[in-house]
């Protein structure tokens, strides 16, 4: 949901039936580690040894009581200060391109951004937005993205577009309202990934960080790229809305097995007594949670402190006015 001068895009790429092919993967550097070593996420998310501050943390719970913009802002944050030129990233769950063209901003020189949005009607919203931008290291991708390849229902509701997805949408997250019911293409993270190699080799470089806003399907899509976490092990931003406590608790299960630890917007470790006492309640800020895995905690350390100091020095009306220049209407 970003834009910046009226271009037009050459390259959006369309969906085309993919063939096997297989996907060259840069490694990180280094090894796993053993499976010996591995260690609980509920025992060990403390190791990142640092959160925000908790007067800064009530002070951006109560500026989401009544605005949009603070939570996007703290997505924003962290991956401007995760991502790097020339890195590969992933923006999951695109929608119309809230933070399509921050990520593209953030990879350049040498990187791209691989965008994954199957809602035909949204997709139009989506291309005008990229048309309009200046950036060339964006790649379009329409189709849902999963653990299963072929086509999956998708459940599209034009009066909360923000909810749909290849789930129906909880009762608690929108009011009655009308759903629309059809087949979308879906594939694993790989092979959409392949097809573009396939068309440009350029565009695959290491992964180093993802953006998963799919309503509900994160784990499904995390399972369909085990291979691709295990060689690039790559930042992950998730959403966490609407889920019950046991689909919390099997997603984070999950990447704890995978040597992944798992933070919330304020770096607070997602402990057995995070998930207990339901510290993000509170103005239902929490939607977002960061994982790392255990080998990029020093980077993830200092990405925090950096968003600390931005966030204990920012008023409201500066995230208002940034997000108003990033996140301009069209793509929310």
């Amino acid at each position: 949901m970003l834009g910046l001068a009226k271009r037009t895009v050459r390259r959006i790429l369309r969906f085309v039936q993919p063939t096997p092919l297989s996907l060259p993967i840069p490694t990180a550097g280094g090894s796993p580690p053993a499976p010996s070593s591995r260690t609980s996420i509920m025992a060990s998310a403390d190791k990142l040894d640092f959160a925000v501050p908790q007067h800064v943390v009530e002070r951006f719970v109560q500026w989401h009581r009544e605005h949009w913009q603070p939570l996007e802002y703290l997505v924003y944050l962290v991956y401007r200060n995760l991502v790097r030129p020339g890195d590969t990233v992933i923006d999951g769950g695109a929608h119309a391109g809230l933070h399509t063209e921050g990520l593209a901003r953030a990879v350049y020189p040498g990187g791209w951004v691989h965008a994954i949005e199957p809602n035909p009607a949204i997709l139009a919203r989506l291309k005008s937005n990229l048309a309009e931008t200046q950036w060339r290291n964006i790649v379009l991708h329409e189709a849902a993205v999963g653990d299963d390849e072929g086509e999956a229902e998708f459940f599209a509701y034009p009066d909360h577009p923000a909810v749909s997805g290849l789930r129906s949408a909880p009762s608690s997250q929108i009011e009655q309202t009308t759903v629309q019911r059809f087949l979308v293409p879906i594939h694993r993270l790989g092979t959409l990934l392949a097809d573009a190699v396939r068309q440009d080799a350029r565009r695959m470089g290491v992964v180093r960080f993802m953006k998963l806003d799919l309503e509900g399907w994160e784990l499904n899509t995390l399972r369909g790229c085990e291979d691709l976490l295990a060689d690039h092990r790559p930042n992950i931003v998730f959403e966490f809305s609407g889920e019950t406590d046991p689909a919390q608790r099997e997603i984070l299960q999950w990447l704890s097995e995978r040597d992944y630890l798992v933070f919330d917007n304020f770096f607070r470790p997602v402990t057995e007594t995070y998930l207990t006492d339901r510290l993000d309640v509170v103005g239902q800020m929490s939607l977002n949670f960061v994982a790392a895995h255990v080998t990029r905690l020093d980077e993830l350390r200092t990405c925090a402190l950096r968003c600390a100091a931005e966030m204990e020095s920012v008023s409201l009306s500066f995230i208002q006015s940034a997000c108003d220049h990033h996140f301009r209407p069209g793509h929310c």
